[in-house]
């Protein structure tokens, strides 16, 4: 009852005597003689009605129970800030970019990996920052970026070098997921990468040592034909000789 409560019988005589209304938004209820009893919330309002004249005859009063409404707020406020610390702390270069590649969101990881603060990142596209225009291998980084924000779904993870700020380059493995609207546009492409630049130079190096191992094998194999060779010349020039020397004496 709220008129029970000396406060609420106060708010209701002060619109009975101003004719001012008054309205309040989620406040919070609980019953009084019964302490078990789950906390509410309410929207509640107070409208003088008037006669003809002018004199007040009576109060509206409108009440409306937002209890689950506060409550799913407070759910999806706490699910945000979890998501926020999981993002924040996870070991992993999680980013937000739009369309036109600009970043929306550079969580802490990304920040210390590649050297920018947020205020010195956010708003800037990756073309120039995080990613050369051309990377060491010749490849136009601007146009592979713009084939990943024009068609995310056929690009859910690449692999490219970027650059951090102190100029060092670096490879990473991406997986990118688009962010739709209601109508279904790209709105942003959620970015989350992994440094592989050790892996690539394991790879890089094992390259390396399987092609010196070929082309050992290849020198080796080539000794082997030009030995065999030689031995069979030199098979063949004694075999003649010895034919020669053989025909000289039969014809002495």
């Amino acid at each position: 009852d709220l008129y029970s409560n000396p406060e609420n019988e106060a708010i209701f005589r002060e619109v009975r005597d101003t004719g001012k209304p008054f309205a309040v938004h989620e406040q919070m209820f609980k019953c009084p003689d019964q302490p078990d009893s789950e906390v509410t919330y309410w929207d509640w309002s107070l409208r003088p009605i008037r006669r003809d004249n002018g004199m007040i005859e009576g109060i509206l009063f409108c009440r409306m129970d937002v209890t689950e409404r506060v409550r799913t707020r407070r759910k999806l406020v706490e699910s945000e800030h979890k998501y926020r610390e999981l993002v924040e702390n996870a070991n992993s270069i999680i980013m937000r970019i739009t369309p036109d590649h600009r970043i929306l969101f550079f969580n802490e990881y990304a920040q210390h990996f590649f050297g920018y603060s947020t205020e010195e990142i956010l708003g800037r596209s990756v073309i120039g920052t995080i990613a050369p225009l051309i990377d060491s291998e010749g490849r136009n980084l601007l146009k592979m970026t713009k084939k990943i924000t024009a068609h995310p779904e056929l690009h859910g993870s690449n692999e490219n070098e970027n650059i951090r700020k102190d100029g060092r380059r670096v490879w990473i493995h991406w997986s990118n997921r688009a962010i739709r609207d209601k109508h279904g546009a790209v709105r942003e492409i959620l970015c989350v990468g992994t440094d592989v630049t050790e892996r690539r130079k394991l790879e890089r190096e094992a390259l390396a040592y399987r092609r010196r191992l070929q082309r050992l094998a290849d020198r080796l194999a080539a000794t082997e034909e030009e030995e065999r060779r030689n031995i069979a010349t030199h098979i063949h020039d004694t075999v003649v000789q010895t034919l020669s020397l053989s025909n000289i004496r039969l014809g002495g």
